[in-house]
């Protein structure tokens, strides 16, 4: 047993995984390289319209032991995570990709310096009633919301750290326009949020409002 090994290229496939968000239809192939450790070759699960794949990594399973992986977005669509997202005062449209490293010890996982990047240029229509509101309360805001109904960008990044099963600090970063405000001069907006995420995505999929997300992201 000390030298259990096995043959490469072992196949796994899973119905459902839920790492904070469900992900399904993935297939894994790999090897065991000894009692304690497996060979990842490759992982792979359909996502977003694109998918999610895993870079070819050792995994040992030592109380002590820790692992780090590299899951990329590879042609995630942005109109398919809005949907996923049951985000029903969104619309969105574009192609993002990026990379997702992650640190695994006993008992947590770290996201360590995630970054998500358009492909291409896309639009951000929000149309929800938290727009609405803020508009009355401040003049910036209200220029702000109004470049939302309709945003053109030609820039988007996401950046996120942070312990899965915590609190994360998520960073967006958009260069784009609206041609119906300032007359179409280019906004750049940084928005930083730090904010528990994984479980705040997972009750606005249960129950798809936008206003109340955004009011528990406030109170933490």
């Amino acid at each position: 047993l000390l030298n259990m090994k096995s043959a490469p290229g072992q196949k796994l496939t899973l119905d459902k995984v839920t790492l904070g968000l469900p992900i399904e239809k993935g297939e894994i192939v790999f090897s065991l390289i000894g009692y304690d450790a497996i060979r990842l070759e490759s992982a792979q699960w359909p996502f977003g319209g694109g998918f999610i794949r895993v870079d070819p990594q050792d995994f040992k399973f030592a109380s002590e032991a820790q692992n780090r992986i590299v899951a990329r977005a590879v042609n995630w669509d942005l109109a398919k995570l809005a949907e996923q997202f049951k985000l029903p005062d969104m619309k969105l449209q574009g192609i993002v990709g990026g990379e997702f490293p992650v640190m695994f010890t006993t008992g947590s996982a770290t996201i360590d310096h995630a970054t998500l990047k358009s492909v291409k240029p896309g639009v951000i229509q929000y149309s929800g009633s938290t727009g609405d509101a803020a508009a009355q309360a401040d003049e910036n805001s209200k220029m702000l919301f109004d470049a939302l109904k309709d945003f053109h960008y030609e820039v988007l990044q996401v950046g996120l750290d942070g312990n899965l099963t915590g609190k994360m600090l998520l960073t967006l970063s958009i260069l784009g326009r609206n041609p119906d405000v300032l007359s179409g001069q280019p906004f750049q907006l940084n928005i930083g949020v730090d904010s528990a995420l994984v479980p705040l995505l997972t009750s606005t999929m249960q129950r798809p409002d936008v206003h109340t997300a955004i009011e528990q992201v406030r109170e933490q």
